[in-house]
């Protein structure tokens, strides 16, 4: 028993790294934990992925650190808008694949107009949707707000209130709209 216990305290796995040179899971873990004091991150979970594979999984700290809650690799983390660079990667990865443009009116790649779908009537009357590109919304300067429900008005309707390209403001919406443009091209969920 003792033999097994020495072994799998004493056991490293080995993790290539970018620049092809290993790293091992002890030396992942004392940087992730001094980046992770120093930042004042309470918890925290890492995956690395080597040749597509899983090779390291792993949890800092807490999931809740006002109950004691430790973190393990099952805890839920909310991302938020920590999950739009992410996507921005995959609609570059389809820009790369010439699926989409970055400068070609979204409307284009639809085959209705925009304000003929449920979520974009409120556009209809306004023809700036013609403008926006995956650029804006990728760079958030389609001219909505971030959200409809926060629309400065109060109308809890989605407007556009710049011309497209001229001015940064930013917006979830903006992303919405982009998700649905490529879930359109892809025939696929983003999920």
């Amino acid at each position: 028993m003792l033999t097994l216990l020495t072994g799998a305290v004493f056991a490293q796995i080995q993790i290539l790294g970018p620049n092809g040179q290993l790293i091992t899971s002890s030396t992942i873990d004392s940087v992730t934990q001094k980046l992770m004091d120093n930042a004042g991150v309470t918890g925290l979970s890492l995956g690395i992925i080597n040749n597509d594979k899983v090779s390291y999984v792993r949890s800092y700290g807490f999931g809740n650190k006002s109950t004691n809650q430790r973190n393990d690799t099952a805890t839920c983390f909310y991302a938020a808008s920590l999950s739009k660079p992410l996507f921005a990667y995959l609609v570059m990865q389809l820009v790369d694949k010439r699926l989409i443009n970055l400068d070609t009116p979204l409307y284009k790649y639809l085959p209705r107009p925009l304000p003929e779908y449920e979520n974009y009537k409120d556009l209809s009357g306004d023809e700036r949707w013609k403008l926006i590109t995956a650029r804006h919304c990728l760079s958030h300067t389609t001219g909505f707000p971030n959200w409809r429900q926060l629309n400065p008005k109060g109308t809890q309707k989605l407007e556009i209130f710049f011309t497209p390209g001229t001015h940064y403001a930013y917006s979830g919406e903006g992303l919405y709209l982009l998700q649905f443009v490529i879930e359109t091209i892809t025939k696929q969920k983003l999920e």
